[in-house]
């Protein structure tokens, strides 16, 4: 039976990182196609955050170099999405203090414009880093804070996650009442 779900965990896992590679490859095209630089800083942190899972280093370079053309044509939401996916990679690295500083620096830019999106997510990604130091009250209240913003219809798939991540905060807490709540 192990081995019937290793197996299965395997091929699951290659179809992820194949899926990824497809999107990545496509990515890299729309970028050489970009005319304008405001589309180049998009495409730039979404290969960023599809590089999260294969290669940290590299998403890391793509969320610089995005970071780096928004501040040099002052796209501030483009600074604040290229901040976010340097907290999402920080994270990934372990250097949670990184990542809080990336992340709360994309959300003080969303705040300061009134980019509710991107507030919305920037809570939602300071949450996971708290969540990942142990520190779940604190990630709790940056998940309900982004549900909060975003209400029911806006950012479904945002909305989404931030219910899982409630979720398994609450396991942690071992308040399995909690979980099953915000898992449903």
């Amino acid at each position: 039976m192990a081995r019937i779900l290793y197996l299965l965990l395997l091929i699951v896992s290659c179809n992820i990182v194949f899926a990824q590679s497809i999107y990545t490859d496509s990515l890299k095209i729309e970028l050489n196609k970009a005319k304008d630089d405001t589309s180049r800083v998009l495409i730039l942190a979404d290969l960023a955050y599809y590089h999260r899972f294969q290669n940290l280093d590299t998403g890391l370079v793509y969320a610089q170099q995005s970071l780096s053309l928004a501040k040099k044509i002052n796209f501030l939401r483009g600074q604040s999405i290229a901040y976010q996916m340097m907290c999402v990679i920080y994270r990934y690295l372990g250097n949670f203090p990184i990542a809080l500083e990336k992340g709360y620096l994309g959300l003080q830019i969303s705040d300061d414009n009134n980019f509710i999106n991107e507030k919305a997510l920037s809570l939602m990604r300071i949450g996971t880093v708290f969540q990942a130091l142990g520190e779940y009250p604190k990630s709790i209240s940056f998940y309900h804070s982004s549900m909060h913003i975003l209400g029911p219809e806006k950012l479904v798939r945002a909305n989404a996650l931030n219910w899982l991540n409630m979720g398994s905060t609450y396991i942690q807490l071992d308040q399995i009442d909690s979980m099953w709540y915000y898992n449903k």
